[in-house]
């Protein structure tokens, strides 16, 4: 749809488990050429009887936007996978089996530019970076 497309946004259903799997993913893209948003969501099949085997659907929302900022931040092109992030957050204690029903992880940029990622736990913020850790 659009060569410049950049992805902007990235979260995970409610549903994160401690293995960093999520039944639904959303993803927002921001296409300049189009002065568009696009949304993205990955999710089990509404209509499946078995959501854990229930195939992908995509579904697709477009909405015009006002007027798109070029210099607006984006995340990279690589990312760490939510395994390697959620085992992190577990390291530092964040319990995904016995703790809150409704955790979940989110890919973003922060105002200074950073890439993180984030979840919330028990009313406190854990982030860690998005890039894939060197070494």
């Amino acid at each position: 749809m659009d060569r410049q497309a950049r992805l902007t946004f990235i979260a995970s259903g409610l549903d994160l488990n401690e293995k960093g799997c999520s039944l639904s993913w959303e993803f927002i893209f921001i296409l300049p050429e189009r002065n568009v948003n696009v949304v993205l969501s990955l999710e089990p099949d509404p209509q499946s009887e078995d959501v854990d085997g229930s195939p992908c659907i995509l579904i697709q929302r477009i909405n015009q936007a006002a007027a798109i900022d070029a210099s607006r931040p984006t995340l990279p092109d690589g990312f760490r996978d939510s395994p390697d992030v959620v085992a992190e957050f577990i390291a530092h204690g964040v319990d995904f089996v016995a703790g809150p029903s409704d955790i979940k992880l989110e890919g973003r940029v922060l105002p200074s530019g950073e890439a993180v990622w984030v979840t919330y736990y028990w009313d406190q913020e854990y982030s860690t970076s998005f890039l894939p850790k060197c070494g």
